[in-house]
Formats: structure tokens, sequence, C-alpha cells
């Protein structure tokens, strides 16, 4: 298949399949810690993780609702759910409390029609997305489809990267754009914090809290020359966003569009990486 062909669900779920086994041998861990130590979910809430991948931050939910509560995770990826369910049944006693879900988050009722639970609409206290809301086609009606699965008062927290995080990636995200080639994630509107606090509010969303969470994956801010755009682009292009694609034909006319790109992020011939994170909590109106 060429690089750019797959829809959103494709690419997350060739791309996740693939590092699903050594997912967890990464930051992730401690930063499912970290996000959910934000999240104020009580003994009883009712909790839906989207994009739940190998449960991190399922389970995390699942020992703060206690044995009166429930997490539901949703991934479209077979491999992460397997990672999962390797947790939920080697941990029955909080594995209980939690229902995890192969389906696009895009299309909820899909997804619980499919497990033949209805009436899931103003059923959740909190729902979650982590490390994957840019993943998404298009923000706005996300948003706009998941808070209709918040109970009144009910509350979402979401992260998106910094607009200088992965910094490589978001270049080449416009490489593709000016190709004319579809990418498996959407981070052009991330132009600053209050790029996300727009598009919640253009929902009718409150935003609670937000948090700047830098060193995610431990590191500092970064700097790179010029001279290591070459090196950027095949380190991005070579990963896991384009595993069992070919993606040859898009290399040859992307690598001197992103050198271009690359100078123009420059500051002072140097293009600055943030590992860093914003954290918004947002909550809907009314009272639960």
């Amino acid at each position: 298949m060429q690089f750019g062909s797959e829809t959103q669900p494709q690419s997350a779920q060739r791309m996740y399949d693939s590092r699903a086994a050594s997912y967890e041998d990464s930051w992730h861990p401690s930063y499912a810690i970290r996000f959910t130590s934000h999240l104020s979910i009580a003994p009883g809430d009712a909790v839906l993780d989207l994009c739940c991948g190998t449960g991190l931050k399922v389970f995390a939910a699942a020992e703060k609702v206690g044995p009166t509560g429930s997490v539901v995770g949703v991934d479209v990826s077979d491999g992460m759910l397997a990672q999962a369910r390797q947790k939920q049944a080697a941990n029955p006693e909080v594995g209980k409390r939690c229902l995890l879900l192969k389906g696009d988050v895009a299309k909820l009722d899909e997804v619980f029609a499919a497990a033949g639970l209805g009436g899931k609409k103003g059923a959740f206290d909190w729902i979650t997305c982590s490390s994957a809301f840019v993943l998404l086609d298009d923000p706005s009606a996300a948003l706009a489809h998941w808070k209709a699965f918040l109970k009144p008062g009910g509350r979402m927290a979401i992260d998106v990267p910094h607009e200088h995080n992965l910094r490589a990636g978001a270049i080449l995200e416009r490489v593709a754009k000016r190709l004319r080639v579809a990418m498996p994630f959407n981070r052009s509107w991330v132009e600053s914090s209050e790029s996300f606090i727009k598009l919640a509010e253009k929902e009718g969303l409150e935003v609670e809290k937000f948090e700047l969470l830098e060193r995610v994956m431990g590191e500092k801010i970064s700097y790179y020359s010029l001279d290591e755009a070459d090196e950027q682009f095949d380190k991005v292009v070579n990963g896991s966003l384009t595993t069992k694609l070919d993606v040859e034909e898009f290399k040859e006319k992307a690598r001197p569009l992103f050198h271009e790109e690359w100078a123009k992020a420059a500051v002072d011939g140097k293009v600055a990486v943030a590992d860093a994170l914003y954290l918004y909590i947002l909550r809907k109106a009314g009272q639960s």
C-alpha cells in the first residue's frame, strides 16, 4: 500500500499493531501515571478512555474508581488491546471493573452497538484521551461527538503536543500538505496553547484546567542545526509512521521540501524541539 492512501483508523491500526509488544518499553508508563494524577476521578465514577492502547490509563483509572466504578477502554488496534487484555487477566480484581472494546473513537455509537451496549450517551463522568488526539482527522467533530457521552457536569481530559514537540513530524506534515498526501496525524492546527482552548470553547466546553507538562520523555529542550535536516527526515519517515508501506516515491519528493520547511522553522540557524505536552480538563455544562 502506498503511503498516504489509508484512512485514519487504518493508519492507527497499522502503526500501533507494530508497536504493541514494545510500547511500554518507553516513557509511556510513567507518563500515564503523571497524566492520571491530574484527574480528580472519584470512587464510583464511570470513565471512558479513548485510544486506550495497552490500557495504561484504563487500569490507573480503575484503581481510582474502586469496586463501585467502571472504566471502558476503546481502541482500534488489535495488538494494543491484546496487551491490555493480558493485564486485565493478570489482575482480575481490578480487571473486572474494566471493559475493553475495539472500534473507531470517532464512531462511538457503532462501537457500543457492536458490543450490545445501548444508552451510553450521557453515561460517563470522565472521558480521557492521551497521546492520541492529534491522530484524529477532525478534532472539532471528535469533541462534539464525545461531549454527548458525558453526564451533565462531566469532564474530559485531553492532551495535545506542544507546537514544538516532535518537530520533525510536524514539519513533515507541512511537506505532505504541499504534496497533497494524507498523513496519519493532524497537528497543523496546534499553533499554541490557545489552539485547543478555542476548539473546546467553540464546542461549548468549559476549560476548567490547563497545564503545560514538560520533560514528558525526560528530555530538555533540544536544538538542531540546518545540517541535521536529513537525519531528522530519515528518522521520522523510517519509523512506525511508514511501517509496511511503500514510501520510496514519497521520500524522493518530500526530502527537498523537508529541507525547505526545516530552514523556515529555524531561528538563528537552529530548530527548537520541546519535550512538552498541553493537558486540558474540560467540563460539560450542567450538574451531575
